[in-house]
């Protein structure tokens, strides 16, 4: 829209295109008027009037419906009365009227129109002209048409394919992200009486597809189950009249169905049902055959004012808690996943406003020596007493800022006060061993500038890479990549020490730890406490990881040690750290200064 701000009103391109176009019809009128040429002053004149009552409806009634059309035909009976009497000179007019005829109609109705306006206009002309120019003339005409025909039959195309990008999914063909939202809110805005139910499918394991296969094998995969949830869709029938469905890829290997016109709740759960059991068949792909399974989330409802995106957000909800009891199954969303949802949102928000009001903290664990009971490092831990975090622990509140994408903030923020403190500290040590472990998001692996960030605080606060030891857990490596590896590799690279934390809990390959750039394997609690006093067998994963330790050459930190028996089997292991309640629960800065 372009703005005159001196006038109380907006003028659009049409308008402005129509403005433009009344002035020469207006002095081509007043010309005619004044040399006497009465008959063509006048039809001028009739045009710019039309073309006037058009300006100052656009302007100020916005009424537009039938003045395209009475613009046309006016002018088109115009160029035919001056064909009439002025011959060639008339003929000139067809031209512009035709190409305006394939810009505001459809292509059939357009080319009838302008082969029959032609003929008539030629016709006309024949009044003044002599026959064989007239056919001559004709020839021009004919190709004009016959261009224009193709110009608009190309832009038509290329503006169906245009749509179809927009609205379609570029490799299975079915609905998008984009139209599906769309199509949605359009359902939702007209439920009444009848369910609206949406089924979002996330294919089990897809990843190892990937890897193993290659990405040609999972693409060929994913339009193999695009056309399964079609086939289901069609297939189903519940002898409904009103129903409707839509079959979309969110992203990646997420679908949705989405169904309405369902009145009764047993049969969304057997269409459920439905496409469990079309979607999880075994897939022969290059002379390869799949497994698949799939989770799927479904929520449903009845209410026309719930928006299209809590709709969508709660079946995803349902889908990741079906993962989380066991993949391969269907969750409903239900009040107990709407209470939690609650729950999230309000610890998201005091997340939002702990970094706001800056109500964040660190506590720090001491790490000792093995052999010297001396502290030589420590571990940085978030502390938050916003009410909201009552009851919670760091895991909880620390996983939904993940999900929020809140998590990178808290990143910077626990990585600068640490250098912050560390700052002030470096200059008493008097050159004592100390490093300072500080916990980053598995997130950090995704995120290319991380490395720079670091390097930037590393600089404002002058603290050298060797006394800082960034942990990821062993869980956040489940999904790793070349990109993991390599932000991995560049902080290695900067000097900065890398450890593993919670060492054993996850699905770390021993075999894979050649490809981590890692210094520091952290026992994780559960298998220290799995220690018992007389009886060293429980004791055995503690064992293994320390003797994986030595043969890759790293370092050892035994977490949770509460026991002096746990403290005597590690050190007979020939653990080289630890840390834990029997000699320092977590303290404050202040404290552990005193304690250095």
């Amino acid at each position: 829209m372009i703005k005159i701000k001196s006038l109380p009103f907006s003028i659009d391109k049409i308008t402005l295109y129509l403005f433009v176009g009344f002035i020469p019809f207006a002095f081509y009128a007043l010309y005619h008027l004044w040399y006497g040429i009465d008959h063509i002053g006048t039809v001028s004149f009739v045009n710019a009037i039309v073309i006037a009552a058009i300006l100052i409806n656009n302007t100020f009634y916005k009424k537009v419906p039938w003045h395209n059309h009475f613009l046309v035909f006016s002018m088109t009976m115009s160029v035919l009365y001056v064909c009439y009497f002025i011959g060639v000179r008339g003929i000139v007019f067809i031209f512009p009227v035709i190409i305006g005829l394939f810009f505001n109609y459809t292509l059939k109705f357009a080319m009838t129109a302008s082969i029959i306006f032609s003929i008539i206009g030629l016709i006309a002309a024949a009044n003044t002209m002599d026959s064989h120019v007239v056919i001559r003339t004709s020839i021009p005409v004919t190709i004009t048409v016959v261009l224009s025909f193709l110009y608009a039959k190309t832009i038509k195309q290329h503006k169906y394919a245009l749509k179809q990008e927009a609205n379609r999914d570029y490799l299975t063909g079915i609905y998008n992200r984009r139209n599906i939202s769309q199509w949605l809110q359009q359902k939702i805005s007209s439920v009444n009486n009848d369910m609206l139910a949406l089924y979002f499918i996330d294919v089990d394991d897809f990843k190892r597809v990937n890897d193993n296969y290659g990405h040609a094998v999972g693409d060929q995969l994913l339009v193999e189950i695009s056309q399964r949830l079609a086939r289901a869709v069609y297939q189903f029938e519940p002898n409904l009249v009103n129903i409707d469905y839509k079959v979309a890829r969110l992203a990646g290997d997420e679908f949705l169905v989405a169904i309405s016109g369902l009145n009764h709740k047993d049969y969304i759960e057997l269409f459920g049902k439905k496409l469990l059991e079309e979607v999880n068949q075994s897939v022969s792909i290059n002379d390869l055959t799949l497994d698949i399974h799939t989770s799927i989330g479904v929520s449903t409802t009845n209410d026309n004012s719930i928006e299209s995106a809590t709709l969508l957000n709660q079946a995803d909800i349902a889908m990741f808690e079906a993962k989380k009891k066991g993949k391969n199954r269907i969750g409903y969303f239900n009040q107990t996943l709407a209470d939690q949802l609650t729950q999230k949102n309000a610890i998201a928000q005091a997340i939002k406003e702990s970094l706001e009001h800056h109500r964040f903290f660190l506590n720090f664990m001491p790490i000792y020596d093995a052999s010297t009971t001396k502290i030589t490092g420590a571990e940085a831990l978030i502390r938050n007493e916003h009410p909201s975090f009552k009851g919670l622990g760091p895991d909880t509140y620390i996983q939904i800022a993940e999900e929020y994408g809140l998590i990178l903030e808290i990143d910077l923020f626990v990585i600068e006060r640490c250098f912050k403190y560390l700052k002030d500290l470096l200059p008493k040590l008097n050159g004592k061993p100390f490093v300072l472990a500080i916990n980053i998001s598995s997130l950090e692996l995704k995120n290319k500038h991380f490395p720079q960030h670091i390097k930037q605080l590393a600089d404002k606060y002058q603290i050298p890479p060797s006394v800082i030891e960034l942990e990821i857990t062993e869980t956040s490596l489940v999904d790793y990549n070349e990109e993991s590896i390599h932000v991995l590799q560049c902080l290695k690279d900067m000097g900065y020490k890398l450890s593993l934390d919670d060492f054993g809990t996850g699905y770390t390959a021993f075999n894979q730890l050649q490809h981590y750039p890692v210094d520091t394997l952290k026992i994780d609690r559960s298998f220290i406490w799995a220690i018992e006093k007389n009886n060293n067998e429980k004791g055995f994963m503690v064992d293994v990881i320390i003797s994986l330790a030595k043969i890759y050459q790293l370092n050892v930190v035994a977490e949770g040690v509460e026991e002096p028996f746990q403290l005597e089997y590690l050190k007979a292991l020939g653990c080289s750290h630890y840390q834990g309640y029997l000699l320092s629960k977590p303290v404050d800065w202040v404290t552990l200064k005193s304690l250095l």
